[in-house]
């Protein structure tokens, strides 16, 4: 099965907990694998993803800096390393939220004419199955606080002041005449 997918509006542990669950191999089908957020570059999806991430930038789009239409770099030698890895499963990934504007569904739609493994993309229900829950809110109370913080509330220290025994003297006031 080859899947497409974005990683826009993901983190990269979603995205190795997606290829574990799809028993897949991430291709970064981006023709300069770099983003403006550093979790998204080449080298920390290597780090992240390890044996579980390629680089085939022949999927790459040519013309992704200058908005012209879409076109694929070398898209018979992509397929031809794809191949050559011999993976079971492949996820391949660009930047992109919407798939009918971005190149992978044109490297999806080349892929169905080559290959004879089905193509789709990741659905929302694998998204969220790879994706932790939120850790609940909860409201906690100044006092209750205290007590996870501090133990039992402290004890607190009394404090005493000195009261000066002697009485404060009075000033003599001289009148002059």
């Amino acid at each position: 099965m080859i899947y497409l997918t974005g990683y826009h509006g993901h983190k990269p542990q979603d995205l190795r907990t997606l290829a574990l669950n799809l028993e897949a191999v991430v291709v970064d089908i981006r023709l300069s694998p770099v983003s403006k957020m550093a979790e998204w570059n080449k080298v920390s999806l290597m780090n992240t993803l390890a044996a579980r991430y390629m680089v085939v930038q022949e999927f790459g789009n040519v013309n992704y800096k200058n908005g012209g239409e879409i076109r694929i770099k070398n898209p018979t030698e992509g397929a031809n390393r794809l191949m050559r890895r011999g993976a079971k499963n492949y996820i391949l990934l660009c930047g992109c939220r919407d798939a009918e504007t971005c190149h992978r569904t044109v490297v999806g739609d080349f892929l169905r004419t080559v290959s004879i493994q089905a193509i789709r993309e990741v659905t929302a229900e694998e998204w969220a199955a790879a994706t932790p829950a939120p850790e609940p809110v909860v409201e906690v109370t100044q006092r209750e606080w205290l007590r996870e913080v501090q133990g039992e509330f402290p004890v607190v220290e009394q404090v005493t002041t000195e009261v000066n025994p002697r009485p404060a003297r009075k000033k003599k006031v001289v009148q002059h005449d």
